[in-house]
């Protein structure tokens, strides 16, 4: 899911993505929101995280969870 210009002001953004696999019950997901500073600049979180056990899909992957703040600069 992608929703861009939430407050209609043209400065925020908002992101979701989700995996799932039903067989065996296993999530990757992330949640991602920007702040575009200035037209050339902007500000971001991002949020990622996996669940379900070690035997599965997205459970087996060595990273678990993490969290990204960083800046993206466009010329």
């Amino acid at each position: 899911l992608q929703w861009n210009d939430v407050l209609r002001d043209g400065r925020y953004d908002l992101g979701a993505f989700v995996r799932l696999n039903p067989h065996d019950r296993s999530r990757l997901w992330l949640v991602s929101g920007a702040w575009h500073v200035t037209p050339a600049f902007s500000l971001r979180l991002t949020a990622f995280g996996i669940q379900g056990s070690p035997s599965t899909e997205y459970g087996g992957r060595a990273l678990r969870r993490y969290v990204w703040i960083g800046g993206e600069m466009f010329f």
